[in-house]
């Protein structure tokens, strides 16, 4: 208990006195999360300009063009009847969008024939992309439901089977979990849970290899111990930090979804249930690679190469059953991963803590496994450490008979 107290005692009291990683773990914690938050606030992307070439020239197209014109997904800068001029506004970034409205539209639109409008969208940017289509697709096909029903009653059919036989199918859809179809109620419940993830192995890998740039005795193990104690010792370090980033889970989970709205259904101890073996497994993470860390920067260099593989292989851009068989096992070894999918369901789809039993039985997995990596690394460390003790008293002995 001693050890565990004075392991404790003493990490906490270089955290809080080492402004660095108190900037990494409050700071970043808390600047992170408000940046992307304020970032994508807008949730949906409104009101895209486009150029619409209307090469008809006629009163359905200017019709056609009113109906885009009232999308909220989009906007028409440029009503021009001229396709270089829209390229040339696209090429400059003006517009993000054009529609082409054929020369034959409403010829064909009177004929009673079938007549199409082309849409082009910066494919390599999927929200623009997304929006723009989807506006000239709306539109495109409620201007044809109009057309139809207008002719069907020329020829003295009732309004209500007009609309059922031109429109013999409509599509109902629902956004589950997320009302908006927002883009920062998608993207920030993971984000949140990856932020705690990395500022808690950055802060303990920076302390680490401060630690040893000061030439401080293997976390402090500045007298001979017992193999035995690496348990205290570790648990003693992990505590620390996890006492300290209790409060950032509490500013990233709460305060941050009570300010920007985001969706919230989940029970809060179940989310509590499903957090801790997630830090505790983070913190024996960070305790066994703090250990392999010998100066304070090797931490920055650690976090630079594991930030975006992290994000990719959360599953949050990409279902990681369409990953390659390789990096799916690799995804099962990362802490994040598993809470992600585990936090998403509770929290936004309103699961219980059953049904999300094997993301939570996976971090307990883990927290054990890296527990036991992190207690194998100090307790080398013990017995090195003791090893170079007995070294040293010897020579001191041996000075002082000669």
């Amino acid at each position: 208990m001693d050890v565990f107290i004075h392991t404790f005692y003493t990490d906490f009291k270089h955290i809080v006195k080492d402004p660095g990683v108190l900037i990494i773990l409050f700071g970043a914690t808390i600047m992170y999360p408000v940046i992307y938050s304020v970032a994508y606030s807008k949730e949906v992307v409104r009101e895209i300009p486009v150029a619409v070439v209307d090469l008809s020239e006629t009163k359905s197209s200017r019709t056609l063009t009113q109906m885009l014109d009232a999308s909220s997904q989009i906007k028409v800068d440029y009503h021009i009847y001229n396709f270089k001029e829209a390229q040339n506004l696209f090429y400059d970034d003006i517009v993000h969008g054009i529609i082409i409205i054929p020369k034959d539209f409403e010829r064909k639109i009177f004929r009673g024939e079938q007549t199409s409008i082309k849409a082009y969208a910066d494919a390599t940017y999927f929200m623009i992309y997304k929006q723009v289509l989807s506006a000239a697709v709306s539109a495109g096909t409620t201007m044809g439901v109009k057309i139809e029903v207008a002719r069907l009653m020329q020829k003295g059919m009732d309004m209500n089977k007009a609309l059922a036989q031109s429109q013999p199918l409509s599509v109902e859809t629902n956004y589950l979990f997320n009302p908006s179809a927002g883009y920062a109620s998608y993207a920030m419940p993971g984000l949140l849970i990856l932020i705690l993830q990395q500022t808690l192995l950055l802060s303990i890998g920076m302390l680490g290899g401060t630690n040893r740039e000061r030439n401080r005795k293997y976390y402090f193990l500045e007298n001979t111990l017992n193999p035995r104690s690496a348990i205290p010792i570790l648990l003693g370090k992990v505590s620390a930090f996890f006492l300290l980033h209790i409060l950032n889970v509490f500013f990233a989970l709460v305060i941050i979804y009570k300010i920007f709205g985001f969706p919230q259904k989940g029970n809060p101890i179940d989310i509590i249930i499903l957090i801790i073996p997630y830090l505790l497994s983070v913190g024996f993470l960070g305790v066994a690679i703090a250990s392999m860390i010998k100066k304070r920067e090797h931490s920055l260099v650690f976090m630079f190469f594991t930030s975006i593989p992290f994000v990719f292989l959360s599953g949050m851009s990409w279902p990681i059953n369409e990953m390659p068989t390789v990096l799916q096992y690799f995804t099962k070894i990362i802490p994040s991963t598993a809470a992600i999918q585990g936090f998403l369901r509770l929290n936004t789809m309103g699961a219980s803590l059953k049904q999300v039993s094997h993301e939570f039985v996976m971090l307990l997995s883990l927290m054990v496994f890296y527990f036991t990596v992190a207690y194998l690394i100090l307790r080398y460390r013990i017995k090195q450490n003791n090893k170079e003790l007995e070294l040293q008293e010897i020579d001191n002995e041996s000075k002082d008979s000669n």
